[in-house]
C-alpha cells in the first residue's frame, strides 16, 4: 500500500517536472543594434523596452504578488493536508473506512498541488504574453 501510494507521488512529481518553466536564453538579433545614439527612434528599435518592471504585470508586479500568496497559503495547505492524512492513515488501526478516508485526504492534496504548479505556469506564461 505505501509502496503503491510513493509509485504515485512519484509519477505525478515526474509528470509536474516538465511543466515548470524554464529558462530560454533566446539570441535577440537587433539588441545591440537600438543601442547606437540616434537609433532609439528608429521603427526598429520602437519597442524593444524592458516590460519586466511593469508595476501590474511584470515579474515583481501585483498580479505576480497575488497569485505568489495564493500559490503559497494553498500549497502550505496541501502540504498539512498529506502530513495530517498520513498521520490519519498511520493510526487507522486496520479500519478499511478510515484508511480509505486518510488516501483519500492526500490524494486529495496531491492532486492539488499538481493543480497550483499548472496555474502558476499559466499564470508565468500568460504575463509574459502580456
Amino acid at each position: 500500500m505505501i509502496r503503491t501510494l510513493f509509485i504515485t507521488i512519484a509519477a505525478l512529481v515526474a509528470l509536474a517536472v516538465p511543466l515548470v518553466p524554464a529558462v530560454a536564453y533566446a539570441y535577440n538579433p537587433i539588441g545591440g543594434i537600438c543601442d547606437v545614439p540616434g537609433a532609439q527612434n528608429s521603427s526598429l528599435c520602437q519597442g524593444q523596452g524592458d516590460t519586466s518592471q511593469d508595476p501590474l504585470t511584470g515579474q515583481k508586479g501585483l498580479i505576480r504578488g497575488i497569485a505568489n500568496i495564493l500559490a503559497f497559503v494553498t500549497g502550505l495547505g496541501a502540504i498539512i493536508t498529506i502530513i495530517v492524512g498520513g498521520f490519519r492513515y498511520i493510526t487507522a488501526n486496520g479500519n478499511a473506512d478510515q484508511a480509505k478516508s486518510a488516501r483519500g485526504a492526500i490524494i486529495a492534496a496531491i492532486i492539488g498541488i499538481v493543480i497550483i504548479l499548472l496555474a502558476d505556469t499559466i499564470i508565468g506564461f500568460v504575463l509574459s504574453r502580456i
